[in-house]
């Protein structure tokens, strides 16, 4: 099935009920561009689109129109009205960015999934696919990478174990010593300003485009190593920052494209990390701008404010790199936000407000694609919230929270509005709670010094928290602390509970409160399991034997409930993935599985006097 074929088992499967499916009429037109429709008529409606695609975005914008929702790709998440709602349509629509989707880099396409996109006009997927034809079908656009991962081009393309007896000087200059150190996440870039090294590097990767792994991608990744090395050489010394360097592998890639690859491909370059800063040298003259993206990637970045808020340091810092990028006015970048980060693992954070002041600010400076990492497939619960909401910034639409409740859950709307307004101010210190941000930056902006209470929690650092922005019992506006958290989570899942009570006969506005009680209990247990590890540990530092023995008890319980969930984490990644592990079960959710059961010893006792002696050091 294509996307034209597509779209007419769309008006026949929805509105052939209602007996409509003959006052739709479809057209294709040459006068607009590829992703642009119209949808104009009062009772008998014409779309006209500029490719099967975008007739496919009319049919699903009349949908809408006419009182359809797909609020997720569950099952129970598809709302069909008991009369349509006929009204006049004047509806003419463009992207404003050319991209708009998700960072995926397992084959996790389904069906349902790519629906949800095409209904909610996005188009970015990833390129390694169990079934292409069903992309192409819902107009996805193919973004690969190397066939190892995002950030091991270098090794899959000049891979050591092939050239470096012969070619040692192919790879990176460290201490003195060439080194073929490309095994680690943060391998050794090979030496980027050695033209044979580069050559084969070349080579390689378009033959991969032409005819192996990635001849189906439309972009493609080019990243160095995540958080890597550099050479040291004199001769890339000279060239530059890494960004730089960076984008002179582009530059030679990019010209290699155009004499050995029979298709337009366009290079995906990530402003990241060490790599975040613009360009410190003049690029070639001949450096084809339109052939390169620059992927901004904000990872150390606070939720709890806007992007633009110069009062969070984390945020302000990387606002200022998207204004040199912007300010350059030469690249057109693609944001890579981190809505659902790995080890967030689809806790139900609301962002929907912060994505609705920050997507437009982004537009505003130069974004010209947009998608986040590690979206989930399936069982989203409160997370149709964030993608909704996401669609429907990327497309230039208001996202409607109290139409979104009305809709979906029916007699529990507004205690769902209530809710949601709830759970946002919760999960407002999700990043500092359970991934990290920002705190300070080193003098070339290579390292960073992070924070996040998960990671020091595990560490037993001397300071749990952050200090004016993430603190045991003291809030900071939108900057919760951790009992707070705790509270509005109680709150939010007594005011959940009494939702779903209202709805008792309403099968699917049921279906839809049960799921999303299973992901704020999920959250609420993890929240619950960080927060009695925190009074542990100060407990533990006291010397208070007593309350060290009770939350011990208290924590133990928490972990083993956590570790037999395994479905709220589940349709995030695929078996065989980077970090696949993490995905297991709610504790190795927490990256605690391996220190938890070290805390407590086979028999399930906890050693509490050495821990307690060790936490006061």
């Amino acid at each position: 099935m294509n996307a034209l074929e597509q779209a007419k088992w769309e008006i026949d499967s929805n509105l052939s009920s209602f007996h409509y499916q003959d006052k739709v009429v479809l057209e294709l037109k040459d006068s607009l561009s590829e992703q642009e429709f119209t949808l104009s008529g009062n009772g008998t409606y014409r779309i006209c689109g500029g490719s099967e695609t975008a007739l496919l975005y009319g049919v699903y914008e009349l949908l809408n129109a006419l009182g359809f929702r797909m609020f997720s790709p569950d099952e129970w998440d598809l709302e069909k009205p008991a009369e349509l709602e006929i009204k006049p349509l004047d509806i003419h629509w463009k992207p404003r960015l050319e991209y708009r989707g998700f960072f995926v880099v397992e084959a996790r396409e389904t069906p349902a999934m790519m629906r949800w996109m095409a209904w909610h006009k996005l188009n970015l997927w990833g390129a390694k696919l169990h079934q292409p034809e069903l992309a192409r079908q819902f107009g996805m656009k193919l973004r690969g990478n190397s066939p190892s991962g995002m950030h091991r081009a270098f090794a899959d393309f000049l891979p050591p174990e092939r050239y470096y007896a012969t070619h040692p000087e192919y790879y990176a200059l460290r201490d003195g010593k060439r080194t073929a150190d490309m095994t680690r996440g943060d391998a050794d870039n090979f030496c980027t300003s050695n033209a044979e090294a580069m050559q084969v590097f070349t080579d390689n990767l378009t033959e991969a485009l032409e005819h192996g792994s990635l001849s189906d991608v439309d972009l493609l990744n080019l990243a160095p190593f995540d958080n890597g090395h550099w050479c040291e050489c004199d001769n890339c010394r000279a060239v530059g920052n890494f960004t730089t360097r960076m984008l002179n592998v582009a530059y030679y890639v990019q010209k290699a494209i155009a004499k050995k690859v029979s298709r337009p491909v366009v290079l995906v370059v990530p402003a990241y990390h060490e790599t975040l800063d613009v360009p410190d040298r003049p690029l070639p003259d001949d450096f084809d701008y339109s052939k390169v993206l620059i992927q901004f990637f904000p990872i150390e970045r606070c939720y709890a404010h806007d992007i633009d808020d110069a009062s969070c340091f984390a945020n302000d810092n990387l606002n200022k790199n998207l204004l040199a990028w912007s300010n350059l006015g030469k690249f057109r970048l693609i944001i890579g936000e981190y809505y659902n980060v790995s080890t967030l693992v689809s806790i139900a954070a609301i962002l929907d407000k912060g994505m609705a002041h920050d997507i437009p600010y982004y537009m505003e400076h130069g974004a010209y694609g947009f998608d986040y990492m590690h979206v989930s497939t399936a069982l989203w619960g409160e997370l149709a919230v964030n993608n909704c909401a996401f669609a429907a910034a990327l497309c230039g639409e208001p996202f409607d929270i109290r139409d979104f409740c009305e809709r979906r859950y029916h007699a529990a709307a507004s205690e769902m509005v209530e809710f949601y307004d709830i759970l946002r101010r919760a999960t407002a210190n999700c990043k500092c709670l359970k991934h990290y941000q920002a705190v300070t930056y080193s003098p070339e902006r290579h390292r960073c010094e992070i924070y996040g209470l998960t990671y020091r929690l595990r560490s037993n650092s001397e300071e749990l928290f952050l200090p004016g922005h993430f603190e045991l019992d003291k809030d900071y506006g939108p900057a919760v602390s951790l009992e707070t958290t705790v509270r509005l989570l109680g709150e939010a899942s007594a005011k959940l509970q009494k939702a779903l009570l209202s709805v008792s006969g309403d099968e699917l506005a049921s279906a839809r409160l049960k799921m999303d009680l299973r992901r704020l209990q999920y959250t609420l247990d993890i929240v619950c399991f960080l927060y009695t590890f925190t009074k542990l540990r100060l407990a533990e530092r006291q010397g208070d034997e007593a309350a060290v023995k009770r939350l011990a008890t208290e924590w133990r319980i928490q972990g083993e409930a956590l570790r037999k969930e395994t479905t709220m984490m589940d349709h995030v990644r695929e078996e065989g993935a980077p970090n696949i592990y993490i995905y297991k079960n709610g504790l190795t959710a927490l990256l605690f599985e391996k220190q938890f059961d070290e805390y407590f010893h086979l028999d399930g006792e906890a050693d509490l006097a050495a821990n307690t002696k060790a936490g006061q050091k």
